[in-house]
């Protein structure tokens, strides 16, 4: 059961889409895999774009980004050697909604090398 965010998730939902563009580049220094988009990040197609995360802001406080990056600039972490991917990537909510059978850990794996 997803909560419920907005009408216009539920017909992302339908659509069984990837949510989140890996940012996986030749050369990458450091994967950030997470399990799945969280609802505000499937709606907005930007990781991390949960009312309240403070992910980036981690990332800059100890010292892996220069700057707080906004969700929307995820694809800026290229710059810093980091790549972007998560496990599931047709669907979407907190972790305890993502069915076990949506983890891909074999593209995940094959993606890693």
């Amino acid at each position: 059961m997803l909560l419920p965010i907005a009408d216009k998730l539920e017909d992302i939902l339908e659509t069984k889409a990837i949510w989140l563009p890996d940012t996986l580049f030749s050369g990458v220094r450091s994967v950030i895999c997470g399990t799945a988009a969280g609802n505000r990040s499937a709606e907005t197609t930007n990781y991390y774009a949960g009312q309240g995360n403070q992910f980036s802001a981690v990332l800059y406080e100890i010292g892996i980004t220069t700057y707080k990056l906004e969700p929307s600039k995820f694809r800026s972490l290229n710059e810093f050697g980091l790549g972007w991917t998560d496990l599931a990537k047709t669907s979407a909510g907190t972790d305890i909604q993502i069915d076990c059978g949506a983890f891909n850990v074999l593209k995940f794996i094959s993606d890693m090398n």
